[in-house]
């Protein structure tokens, strides 16, 4: 599940083989800022392959699915189970860890 915003900030490449500008999959997508504040929430059944839902309850909104797996070191939405521990950014700090390339 890659959400738009995301594909949005990463840098476009060259791409010889089709001769026009195609999206870096491989870029970075977010940060670990140096400090910030989170929760260690427990996996229930129905978040159980559904981190959009789990970052719409918590965020309102769906958007940091993507992030919150990736932070949890979960390659694949459907790895996410019952019983798993996640680390939750606060929402007061959920936008530090968003890559901007424009930044660099």
């Amino acid at each position: 599940m890659i959400f738009h915003t995301v594909l949005n900030n990463k840098k476009k490449i060259h791409s010889d083989w089709l001769q026009e500008e195609v999206i870096n999959l491989g870029d970075t997508t977010f940060v670990i800022p140096a400090n910030y504040q989170y929760e260690i929430l427990e996996v229930t059944e129905k978040y159980i392959a559904r981190p959009d839902i789990l970052s719409k309850d918590i965020y309102g909104d769906a958007l940091y699915g993507d992030l919150l797996c990736e932070l949890n070191g979960i390659s694949n939405p459907f790895e996410l189970n019952a019983g798993m521990l996640l680390i939750i950014p606060s929402p007061d700090n959920i936008m530090d860890f968003m890559y901007n390339p424009s930044v660099d």
